[in-house]
């Protein structure tokens, strides 16, 4: 025995087949996508939520890890409005 490390493939494969199990029928839109879920996305998910929420930008690349051009780019054709109950609780994380 050694060390093993969560790679990105493995948060892939989870994310897939949460996904399936979250969505069993298999015309659902994110069903139809679920190749497109990869590790990066968890990241991409949370600026948009905390950019909807009222964060920085510059606080968002401190807590990403990001440089703040990099959380620019990721926001520049977010069109989509991730509802009320996502910015609350990013708030409410965000305040702790």
């Amino acid at each position: 025995g050694g060390y093993r490390y969560i790679t990105g493939s493995d948060i892939s494969t989870f994310m897939r087949q949460t996904c399936i199990t979250v969505y069993p029928n298999p015309n659902h839109y994110l069903r139809l996508h679920v190749k497109r879920l990869m590790a990066h996305s968890l990241r991409v998910t949370a600026c948009v939520a905390l950019h909807f929420a009222g964060v920085s930008a510059e606080d968002i690349a401190f807590r990403l890890r990001w440089n703040v051009d990099s959380v620019k780019f990721y926001l520049r054709d977010c069109s989509c409005d991730v509802g009320s109950y996502i910015k609350q609780a990013v708030l409410g994380a965000y305040k702790v």
